[in-house]
């Protein structure tokens, strides 16, 4: 219901502007070339404030949204310098946080096999293959960046009110494996990127559990398919 009354909004407030253009009071068209990045922005505020396994995606798309936000206003003229910072930036955080990010407290798990509810991986300039046999998969997270991450889910079966998967990928891939009898809903910002499933059960509307996927595949792709290649 959520994302419905998003999207409502989204089109009442293009509607109204589109409106209001016709009737020489607002130039809409100026303000949509000039401000869209705010969406970014908005939609990583939003994605912060949530209930998420990982806050990266609503950093990344802050940061994203704030960086176009300067180019468009002629204060930032070259984005590609500052594009390339940001991504070792974002690596050198989360090299430093990652001892602290994954303690076993929170149910965290990396590579190898394990039968917790939450999954929460992530690889650097390596590869990682991690196999779940939970009775209530719940979701978790996945961060790569210039590396592989496989998730086997093969054997994991979703918990009653489905599972989340935040999925942040910059210049590496991820693939996730699940069961045929789930459903899976991919949503996310692709960035010279993006993803592909695979998967038999995509009708969300059909008997099966929902498993979600929110991801932002910057140079990278993640597939979510039923099979090893």
């Amino acid at each position: 219901m959520k994302g419905k009354s998003s999207i409502g909004i989204i089109f009442l407030v293009i509607g109204l502007g589109i409106f209001l253009e016709a009737l020489n009071l607002w130039d809409f068209g100026n303000v949509i070339s000039s401000y869209w990045p705010m969406i970014l922005i908005v939609i990583g505020i939003k994605k912060l404030l949530e209930k998420s396994v990982s806050y990266l995606n609503g950093i990344v798309l802050i940061l994203l949204g704030a960086m176009f936000q300067l180019r468009n206003l002629n204060i930032l003229y070259n984005v590609s310098k500052f594009f390339w910072a940001g991504i070792f930036l974002l690596i050198g955080f989360y090299l430093l946080s990652y001892k602290e990010s994954f303690k076993p407290k929170d149910r965290a798990f990396f590579g190898g096999q394990n039968a917790e509810d939450f999954v929460k991986t992530g690889a650097i300039f390596s590869g990682a293959r991690t196999k779940n046999y939970s009775k209530s998969f719940k979701g978790g997270s996945i961060t790569t960046m210039f590396a592989g991450v496989d998730l086997d889910l093969l054997d994991a079966e979703l918990s009653l009110d489905g599972a989340y998967i935040d999925v942040f990928v910059a210049f590496g891939g991820v693939d996730i494996m699940v069961p045929e009898n789930w459903n899976v809903v991919i949503t996310g910002i692709p960035i010279f990127g993006g993803w592909s499933n695979k998967t038999r059960n995509r009708n969300i509307n059909n008997a099966g559990l929902t498993l979600k996927i929110n991801c932002i595949a910057a140079f990278g792709g993640l597939d979510v398919k039923h099979y090893f290649n």
